[in-house]
């Protein structure tokens, strides 16, 4: 049998039905992948009625595609390229923090393949001129818990812990490892309140005003009242 003879022979054994059929069965995952989803969704629609003819709004709908890659990657029982989405995710979260307010280098990314901006740029950014992300990130964590989380996951990404995310040796022998599968869960609902508390700091604080009062209402929510009085905003 040559090679792509046994290639489409082992994506016909892939039954991702039966991996997805065995993923919502469990309620405890879907209800975290649910919860990530859900909370970026929100972002995209309240930012996205806040300021409706920003340019670098398609960011942000990255964002959220990205989540739902994550949702679709774990179910399938494929970690590793769903660690790709999480990290995705959060990229692009940074670069609409950025580029909202950078027209001009946002031209330029759509035109220049050589430009680029790295997340530490992205960070100094913000200390220097956001003020709730200046005056705040250090109680939030920030850089921290973000470069942290972010680190480990690339780890994933780029193949440096080989296996940690699961071992297949090949295509028709994929299937669900709980343990595994814990891990990217947790990692998952982790960077989603990474992008939560960095959005909140930085284009949250400033559109602000501009927010529906449910939307206010749903962000704070469960933030201890210490943090809020940090941040100054109120849920109405």
């Amino acid at each position: 049998m040559n090679s792509e003879a046994l290639l489409k022979a082992s994506l016909s054994s892939l039954d991702p039905g039966a991996r997805i059929t065995e993923f919502v069965a469990d309620a405890s995952g879907v209800t975290a992948v649910a919860s990530g989803c859900e909370r970026l969704a929100l972002w995209v629609n309240t930012i996205g009625s806040a300021e409706s003819d920003n340019p670098s709004l398609p960011f942000l709908f990255e964002m959220q595609r990205s989540s739902h890659d994550v949702a679709a990657l774990l179910a399938s029982a494929f970690y590793v390229p769903a660690a790709a989405a999480m990290r995705s995710s959060c990229e692009t979260a940074m670069y609409y923090s950025f580029f909202r307010s950078h027209a001009v280098e946002l031209t330029t990314l759509a035109t220049d393949p050589s430009y680029y901006i790295s997340k530490k740029e992205i960070l100094e950014f913000h200390k220097q001129h956001s003020p709730a992300y200046a005056k705040n990130a250090r109680e939030f964590g920030f850089p921290g818990i973000l470069n942290e989380w972010y680190s480990r996951v690339s780890a994933v990404v780029h193949g440096q812990l080989p296996g940690a995310w699961g071992r297949r040796t090949s295509l028709d022998k994929t299937e669900h490892d709980k343990k595994v599968l814990a891990v990217a869960l947790r990692i998952f609902t982790e960077g989603v309140h990474i992008i939560d508390l960095f959005l909140l700091l930085t284009a949250g604080a400033e559109l602000w005003g501009r927010f529906h009062h449910e939307s206010k209402r749903v962000l704070l929510k469960g933030m201890p009242a210490t943090k809020r009085a940090l941040l100054g905003l109120e849920g109405h």
